[in-house]
């Protein structure tokens, strides 16, 4: 039985399989490049309007202010990146999948099966959120009780 192992076509399957690997990164890493260089060009965009804005201001609101307005600025152009980030890098391309699956499944299987994925889904998600509550709860509790 063992002598009937091809290790030619094992070896070429593994080898294969790590460059797909390999090509899958490669073309993620292109993507995030890409978004990245979007992203920086509409916080600089909005930079440099709060910078002008600020300019135009009358000089008794800057007698006035605090130093926290400036700070305040910074972490909101810092929020604006990261919402950005994560809109179009983590949940743009879920749903454009989820749409593609969704229409896949009404186009070639109907839509009953469409309906069973979404209903599916839907449960999965109140579940996970439910037990990430108690799992919350469940650890305000215990920190509280290691208090005492």
């Amino acid at each position: 039985m063992a002598a009937s192992v091809d290790f030619y076509s094992a070896g070429i399957g593994i080898g294969m399989f790590g460059l797909a690997r390999i090509g899958a990164t490669v073309f993620q890493e292109m993507r995030m490049l890409q978004i990245s260089k979007f992203i920086n060009e509409g916080v600089r965009k909005v930079s440099s309007a709060s910078f002008k804005h600020l300019h135009d201001l009358d000089m008794n609101f800057h007698k006035v202010s605090s130093k926290n307005t400036v700070f305040g600025i910074n972490r909101a152009i810092r929020s604006i990146e990261s919402g950005l980030r994560f809109a179009i890098g983590f949940f743009t391309p879920i749903a454009f999948e989820f749409l593609l699956l969704t229409g896949m499944l009404w186009g070639y299987c109907g839509a009953p099966y469409m309906l069973n994925m979404m209903l599916t889904l839907g449960l999965y998600t109140k579940y996970s959120l439910v037990s990430s509550k108690q799992r919350v709860v469940h650890i305000r509790e215990r920190k509280n009780f290691e208090k005492k």
